[in-house]
């Protein structure tokens, strides 16, 4: 569980990073657009968490301020869509209809069944007055870990692709949100308000991406 925060985190700050990253507007409107793809694919998949990682990037404060870059998506109704499918409203419920009618495997959103885990042991006693252990507590616990354990089964037969994973192990993420949100200010300005001048982590930032393109495409040329 630890783990798969820790993931759902790292993606998060990637997906930030990758946006914010790109100075050159029709670029980072290009990479935006690939991320959405990316996320559709997911759901497809019935990878919702994978879903999650990615439009939770997208809809963090320093990136979905950025009008010029999310107005100009073509793929837009595919992430408005998708926003509202995953959108925390009401409990996640168009995400739990749409969980209890799709055929496994599946990976849902593992934060909401946490979020359901506390509340049922912040919510209701381990005992009951007279020393009676409350098994209707217990049954509720069971049921949700049974509800998640229900999506594992048929297993998924996907082969993992070693050259993505590291890609994105290996990529630079911001996880500092002051941070982030200053790349964003400096990328699109407050109205009415003078540009800024370059933050010196964004410099540095794409100072590393372009050696490592241009590395990459040495690599490329030699290897023919």
């Amino acid at each position: 569980v630890c783990k798969f925060i820790w993931w759902f985190n790292e993606i998060n700050c990637w997906v930030q990073t990758q946006i914010l990253s790109e100075v050159d507007l029709r670029n980072r409107i290009k990479i935006t657009q690939k991320l959405v793809e990316i996320c559709e694919h997911f759901i497809s998949l019935n990878n919702f968490n994978g879903a999650l990682e990615i439009i939770s990037g997208i809809n963090s404060t320093a990136v979905h301020r950025l009008y010029k870059t999310l107005s100009s998506i073509s793929n837009r109704k595919v992430y408005d869509k998708i926003s509202v499918l995953l959108h925390s409203q009401d409990n996640y419920k168009a995400l739990r209809s749409t969980l209890h009618t799709l055929t496994p495997p599946c990976i849902p959103y593992l934060g909401m069944y946490l979020t359901d885990l506390t509340f049922i042991e912040d919510g209701n006693a381990d005992v009951l007055e007279g020393g009676l252990i409350n098994f209707n507590k217990r049954r509720m616990i069971a049921n949700t870990i049974l509800e998640i354990q229900s999506y594992q089964e048929p297993p998924y037969c996907l082969r993992p692709v070693l050259e993505i994973q590291q890609y994105i192990i290996n990529t630079y993420k911001l996880s500092n949100t002051t941070t982030l949100y200053n790349f964003s200010l400096f990328l699109e300005p407050r109205e009415n308000s003078p540009p800024l001048p370059i933050p010196i982590e964004l410099a540095e930032i794409v100072t590393i991406v372009e050696n490592m393109k241009t590395k990459r495409r040495i690599n490329h040329s030699t290897s023919k």
